[in-house]
């Protein structure tokens, strides 16, 4: 289980995730936060899922990333290049995994401010979980997560 969490703060965000990663019966330590620095701002990755899904979509974003010509001045741009890479390892990989018995499934929240950015924000990607075999499970769905959600989010004047 992957534990990554966000808060908004007076100086912006407060980001802390944990290292460990397991896979069968091999527990090793791994980061599961990657910060990027570029001209326009500043941005995070946090990310879990089925661990060669979510690495694979990392090094392919990190390629994206080190482009010279990518702009990145807003964090929802930042976003949706995150969702593109999710793409292309589903186009490569899905099938494969899923005749395996395995899930295609990775997590992201995403976090920063960046030059068009007026405010510092955390947005999750949610994609691949599965319950059962048809629905995706959305966690902002669930109240008590929209709840924790929305307090860890929200601006705290005394932090």
């Amino acid at each position: 289980m992957t534990f990554c969490l966000g808060i908004r703060v007076k100086e912006g965000l407060v980001r802390i995730a944990d290292t460990r990663v397991v896979s069968g019966s091999e527990c090793i330590t791994a980061r599961k936060a990657i910060s990027y620095h570029i001209d326009e701002g500043a941005f995070f990755v946090m990310s879990s899922g089925l661990r060669s899904v979510r690495d694979k979509t990392l090094t392919y974003f990190s390629e994206v990333v080190e482009e010279p010509d990518q702009p990145f001045d807003r964090l929802f741009k930042v976003v949706n290049t995150w969702a593109n890479q999710i793409r292309r390892v589903a186009e490569e990989d899905k099938k494969i995994l899923e005749e395996s018995g395995m899930h295609f499934n990775t997590h992201a929240l995403v976090g920063g401010q960046l030059s068009g950015d007026k405010e510092h924000k955390a947005l999750p990607h949610l994609s691949g979980s599965k319950l059962g075999r048809d629905r995706a499970w959305n966690p902002l769905r669930h109240h008590w997560f929209r709840a924790v959600w929305e307090t860890c989010t929200r601006p705290h004047p005394e932090i």
